[in-house]
């Protein structure tokens, strides 16, 4: 294992001691503090050619945020979180300690680069004389894994996928590159308990960043002098290998045979502790439909997941087609969204369409609420559904598809300004579905004019 302290310009003084950037590394990856507040600002394989920075964000890896309510300039700051505040960096022995201090809490992080990877924990001290609580999301803990979405060459190279299941004490995040890459990176909780996790967004980059992760303990309160420590290890290990990596690493893995299961059948799970031991688990879903916790002590450690009991295949869509044509479709003659298929707000119980934030029009994936009508169609005599289809195809040839040139536009009103490659397919797709329906041979001619649309104006790209 190789542990470096680089210079990287300009010095700080914390308690004595000239600190720089610091920089520890072992045979895997390479890890650099950021020493204006002691987090980490990059973690890079070794021997990586394109430098990957598997951790990069709009904040730091390791920043800690605390929920506070206090009153400034006459301005209530209600559901806020704050950045603990830096309080100074130093080291004992190989190990790397970053203080803080916001209000009653005090917080020590704890970094180790050890030969098989880096060791973090968490210590969070209630400094004053009152007891201190902490509900879901008050305290959160930034674990920025760099999953954002740039050109496809960038993406593939100096981007990654992060998986997180906060699992109460069994919890983990699997990391792999976009593209192909030999190496992936696994966070595995060590002690402590993640009941959650949250994303802070970028609303510029709307979904092209997925934003900063936010891993959350479960809540917990603390004594006057109490302290509490949440603890994880990232190691890197071979593409692939990820089950085989959180065994080493004291987690545990489950494994239901189907997560969603229907009403006659039956949980089937199988629990794998550190040592391989397996143990099975079945559960009739005794209450019908709806959601089941399940609890696993295994390992020393209390495991969590979730299943769903759905009700039977063919009643479930008869209920969705049943709310699409019933309550989703405008009936209103006079508007231009006359047999659309709209959004529906559940709370207010009402319908919803946005000219201007497209992803909210009558068009893009709204089409996919017509393919499943038509589907059904195809299996089932409804002559109500049957009207519906036909009113939306009328509104779709109307409003957004030119029979012509089978050009898709984005948003009612065929506006030339405004033509989306990406509803093509879903057009296609749906005119295919009318086929097989009706068997009209003029679904077919849409079908080809409008591939040939698609990569004439650049589809492919």
């Amino acid at each position: 294992m190789r542990n470096l302290l680089i210079a990287c310009g300009v010095a700080c003084l914390f308690g004595g001691t000239v600190w720089a950037s610091m920089v520890r590394s072992n045979e895997a990856f390479t890890v650099t503090w950021d020493d204006r507040d002691g987090t980490l600002s990059s973690l890079v394989m070794n021997g990586d050619p394109d430098g990957m920075n598997w951790i990069e964000g709009t904040d730091r890896w390791g920043a800690i945020r605390l929920h506070r309510m206090e009153w400034k300039g006459g301005k209530d700051t209600w559901g806020d979180t704050v950045r603990m505040e830096f309080a100074g960096l130093r080291t004992e022995g190989d190990t790397v300690i970053s203080s803080y201090r916001l209000g009653p809490i005090g917080a020590e992080v704890r970094r180790r680069v050890c030969a098989d990877g880096l060791e973090e924990s968490y210590v969070f001290t209630d400094k004053e004389s009152y007891p201190v609580y902490f509900l879901r999301g008050h305290l959160g803990i930034l674990a920025p894994f760099n999953d954002s979405y740039a050109k496809a060459s960038v993406s593939e190279t100096k981007r990654c996928h992060a998986h997180l299941w906060c699992g109460g004490e069994n919890s983990w995040v699997r990391a792999l590159k976009m593209g192909p890459f030999p190496t992936e990176l696994a966070l595995v909780l060590q002690k402590g308990n993640l009941d959650a996790y949250s994303v802070r967004r970028i609303g510029a980059e709307i979904s092209n960043d997925r934003g900063d992760f936010v891993l959350h303990p479960a809540p917990f309160h603390l004594k006057p002098g109490e302290s509490r420590t949440i603890a994880w290890k990232l190691v890197a290990y071979p593409a692939g290998k990820f089950e085989e990596t959180l065994l080493r690493q004291g987690g545990v893995k489950i494994a239901f045979r189907n997560e969603t299961i229907f009403p006659d059948e039956t949980f089937e799970v199988d629990v794998t502790v550190p040592n391989g031991t397996v143990t099975h688990h079945s559960r009739k879903p005794e209450k019908g439909v709806g959601v089941y916790n399940f609890t696993f002590e295994a390992g020393g450690k209390r495991a969590k997941a979730r299943g769903y009991c759905a009700p039977k295949f063919d009643d479930l869509v008869k209920a969705r087609v049943d709310f699409i044509v019933g309550r989703q479709q405008c009936l209103e003659k006079d508007s231009p969204l006359y047999g659309a298929y709209l959004i529906w707000d559940t709370e207010d119980d009402a319908p919803y369409f946005d000219y201007l934030w497209r992803d909210h029009n009558a068009s893009r994936e709204r089409v996919v609420m017509a393919l499943t009508v038509a589907r059904w169609l195809q299996r089932h005599d409804d002559p109500t559904a049957r009207r519906s289809i036909d009113l939306f195809e009328r509104f779709v040839l109307r409003e957004f598809f030119d029979e012509k040139t089978c050009t898709v536009y984005d948003t009612i009103g065929k506006d030339p300004k405004h033509k989306r490659l990406y509803n093509a397919p879903n057009l296609v797709q749906f005119w295919r579905e009318l086929y097989y329906l009706k068997g009209d041979r003029r679904y077919l001619d849409y079908i080809e004019k409008s591939i040939l649309d698609y990569y004439r104006l650049g589809g492919d790209r």
